[in-house]
């Protein structure tokens, strides 16, 4: 951190940046939660299945942008306002959470409740998996699953430097996908959602091609 920024941050109202911090964070879990991200009510608040409320998630980005060996870095010249990149963590944050949450849920969708750990429902799920399908096909198809995975954490990473398609690259995985709601998941006007959609696509399939890869294919094998 350079001595400018380091004197930004110094000077900053800390005590109004976490009051709304927590507030935005507040809102935009009662969006997630409202739309059937898995929720904990033991707070007298919303909080995710983690425990997590807005006031953790305000915090936990705070401390991440003032951590020195934190990636989540702040540049006053990008964005002069500290509120608006705390912001961007803060969603960062939220819908990394809500997309492991949702993993967790579907995966436990797969067991039957009260026989979770016995030998014999591993056996009874085995062997329904090798009657539906062949082994090498099981393979192929997690292998498949596993380079589409690493590819969309490339991507994301390609475009790292662009904040509002990070941003939306993040709403569609926390499963917004509707023009409103993700301009009120980026705090942007609906028009602009548009425009970010088209570009967002523009750099997939730049990205896809360069590496010769068919997408058609990969969401093929993303819905099998």
């Amino acid at each position: 951190m350079d001595d400018t920024t380091a004197k930004h941050i110094e000077q900053a109202d800390w005590g109004q940046i976490a009051q709304e911090l927590c507030r935005y964070a507040d809102k935009k879990l009662r969006r997630l939660v409202w739309r059937g991200c898995p929720a904990s009510h033991a707070k007298n608040t919303i909080a995710l299945a983690n425990g997590m409320d807005g006031e953790d998630f305000a915090l936990a980005a705070i401390s991440s942008l003032l951590d020195p060996e934190s990636t989540r870095n702040w540049d006053p010249e990008k964005c002069p306002d500290i509120l608006v990149c705390l912001k961007g963590i803060v969603r960062s944050m939220i819908s990394n959470a809500c997309t492991k949450l949702e993993n967790a849920k579907t995966t436990r969708q797969f067991t039957a409740p009260g026989s979770e750990d016995t030998d014999e429902h591993m056996d009874r799920v085995e062997q329904a998996g090798r009657s539906e399908s062949r082994p090498d096909q099981d393979l192929l198809r997690a292998e498949q699953k596993a380079q589409q995975k690493a590819l969309l954490v490339e991507f994301r990473q390609h475009i790292s430097s662009d904040a509002e398609l990070s941003g939306l690259f993040e709403a569609f995985e926390a499963g917004i996908f509707i023009t409103r709601e993700v301009a009120e998941w980026l705090d942007i006007p609906a028009p602009r959602v548009s425009e970010l959609k088209r570009k967002l696509e523009s750099r997939m399939d730049r990205f896809m091609s360069q590496r010769g890869i068919d997408q058609q294919a990969m969401r093929e094998t993303h819905h099998a």
